[in-house]
C-alpha cells in the first residue's frame, strides 16, 4: 500500500470523515494496516515522484489531485494493480497503470 494512501486515510480520519468504531486514533489505524491486515506500507520514492512527472494529466475531467497522482505513479513504478472506484484514474491506463476498478 502507497504511503500516500496512508497518508489519505491518517487525514480522513482526523477530520472525523472516516466512520470507524474500530480505531480510535489514526495510529490505530496504521497498525491495524500492518499487524492485522498484513499491508506493507511502501514509501514514496524518487522514482515514484519522477514518474509522476511524466505523467500526461487527466484534463478533460479535470483531475489533478496530486494524492491521485502519486498513488497512479507509485502502483506503475511497483508493478502492481491498483484497486480504485475513482473514475478518473482509468484515463491512465493507457499510460500503464494497471487498474481494477470496483465502481
Amino acid at each position: 500500500m502507497s504511503s500516500e494512501s496512508v497518508k489519505e486515510l491518517v487525514w480522513i480520519h482526523r477530520h472525523k470523515n472516516l466512520l470507524t468504531k474500530t480505531w480510535k486514533t489514526p495510529l490505530d489505524m496504521i497498525n491495524a494496516i500492518e499487524k492485522e491486515y498484513r499491508i506493507k506500507i511502501v514509501p514514496v520514492d524518487v522514482p515514484v515522484v519522477k514518474r509522476m512527472s511524466q505523467l500526461e494529466l487527466n484534463t478533460a475531467q479535470n483531475h489533478n489531485d496530486p494524492s491521485d497522482l502519486i498513488i497512479i505513479a507509485h502502483s506503475m513504478v511497483m508493478k502492481m494493480p491498483l484497486i480504485s472506484s475513482d473514475r478518473k484514474f482509468p484515463f491512465y491506463q493507457k499510460q500503464g497503470l494497471d487498474l481494477i476498478t470496483n465502481f
